[in-house]
């Protein structure tokens, strides 16, 4: 029995030994695999006599710190593979990472080149709005306007407003407009400032443009096709996307 407890209590004092000097699995097996081996062939040996403890101590010994070494790098291996098998997680988890940001660049580069879409157009003849070669509005012209000033702002407020002005292809004969470009434009800032005015909407949302007579909705050959060219439109547009997205780092 005290040679049990010897045993026992040295296989103790070196794994102790083998923790507080930092040593590996392996070298903590081999510690006590060196001591449990060199007792027990030291105690077999003394079975033999005195003369064989110290070859059989030796022998355990030897063979002793040979298996626990074995058996202290399976279990260095087995904490590698764990180690491994969490690093190629973590590796995995900022790859999905990285394509996920890259995912939300694109989307984000895509709709900042996305033209804002149209929401409402509201066109008026400009044989309401205005006479004939003048860009100065008419009474009619007014009351018109300041009921679809009050429409848009109420219905569409903080959206982006465009103004537009579209004439025929007469070409200009009489008035000071030096084409049918410059006449748009002046129809267009006229429904423009009488717009903000009455609506106080935001002018920073504001903006107008002429189309001459490039964007016809009928046949200028006629009459009626070239009254119908002749118009102003209020166009809601919704909010440009670069106003409303923050880039991901």
């Amino acid at each position: 029995m005290r040679r049990i407890a010897t045993v026992g209590l040295l296989v103790v004092l070196a794994l102790a030994l083998a923790m507080a000097t930092g040593c590996t699995w392996s070298q903590k097996g081999a510690a006590a695999g060196g001591v449990v081996g060199g007792v027990v062939g030291g105690i077999v040996g003394a079975s033999s006599g005195p003369a064989s403890a110290g070859g059989g101590a030796a022998i355990g010994l030897a063979a002793g710190g040979l298996a626990g070494a074995l058996a202290g790098s399976v279990k260095d291996y087995n904490e590698m593979k764990d180690k491994d098998a969490q690093i190629a997680n973590l590796l995995n988890e900022l790859k999905a990472r990285d394509e996920m940001i890259a995912k939300l660049k694109k989307e984000i580069a895509d709709l900042k080149a996305r033209p804002p879409r149209e929401i409402e157009r509201i066109e008026i003849s400009d044989s309401v709005l205005f006479a004939s070669g003048k860009a100065v509005l008419t009474a009619k012209g007014k009351e018109v306007l300041k009921k679809a000033a009050n429409y848009v702002k109420e219905t569409y407020p903080g959206k982006t407003i465009i103004i537009e002005g579209h004439t025929d292809t007469d070409p200009i004969k009489i008035s000071k407009w030096k084409s049918n470009w410059e006449l748009g434009a002046a129809r267009a800032l006229a429904v423009l400032h009488f717009v903000l005015k009455e609506s106080s909407m935001d002018p920073k949302t504001m903006s107008a443009q002429t189309f001459g007579e490039y964007q016809p909705k009928a046949d200028n050959a006629t009459k009626e096709g070239k009254s119908k060219n002749r118009r102003s439109a209020i166009v809601v547009l919704e909010s440009p996307p670069k106003q409303r997205i923050e880039e991901v780092k």
